[in-house]
């Protein structure tokens, strides 16, 4: 058998044991709880190496991640499994992420209206204009992909600028290919308005992305 990346994580029963697609974070998760159960377990994956998006890699000297994934959830019962499994091990660290665009560096999640200072006037202008046009022009748009969902709310020209080449490169899909669910699920960015709003009532609750530790584990 041969794992490929969208059954990652799945797994089905076979003989009377399991096998287990994918030797990324959640196809391990799901094998280390069967074989708790006492349960046979294969897992099938189709790199060298197990991790997944989670895995480093070594190269002439050099360790890199595939990815800027961390570990956090608001669910209790998923927190203290991971605190069980690592112990001591498991470190809590503070959050501070930027993206380089436009050749400085920007907080992220990026916020509204303090991100369009590092563009020109014009630009600015032109990024806020196909915000307001998109309202009104927008409002039919299915929600079917990425690329509808962000055009739909933020406009076409910050979707160029910012969510279509920051998702492609690191997801390696077009944004007119990836679900529309998916961009509701990870995207806790404020619309321009509620940004100004929360500027002047700040919010009692975080968007989902607006996280400001992690977890990690040397």
């Amino acid at each position: 058998m041969i794992a490929v990346e969208p059954l990652a994580g799945m797994e089905t029963q076979v003989g009377g044991g399991h096998v287990v697609f994918g030797g990324g974070i959640a196809g391990l998760t799901i094998a280390r709880e069967l074989l708790k159960q006492g349960c046979h377990v294969t897992v099938v994956e189709k790199g060298a190496t197990v991790g997944g998006l989670a895995r480093t890699f070594e190269r002439d000297g050099f360790r890199f991640d595939i990815g800027g994934h961390r570990f956090h959830s608001n669910n209790p019962s998923v927190v203290q499994w991971l605190k069980d499994l690592l112990g001591a091990d498991l470190l809590t660290v503070p959050r501070f992420s930027h993206i380089y665009l436009n050749q400085q560096f920007v907080d992220y999640p990026i916020q509204f209206p303090g991100a369009l200072t590092i563009f020109s006037p014009l630009k600015a202008i032109q990024m806020v204009s196909s915000y307001l046009m998109a309202k009104l022009t927008e409002r039919q748009r299915r929600d079917v992909s990425f690329e509808d969902w962000v055009i739909k709310r933020y406009g076409r020209a910050l979707y160029e600028v910012f969510f279509q080449p920051y998702t492609e490169k690191v997801w390696g899909i077009p944004g007119d290919r990836l679900s529309a669910a998916w961009a509701s699920q990870r995207i806790g960015i404020p619309s321009m308005w509620r940004a100004v709003r929360h500027a002047i009532f700040p919010p009692q609750k975080a968007p989902a992305t607006a996280i400001s530790q992690f977890y990690l584990s040397p």
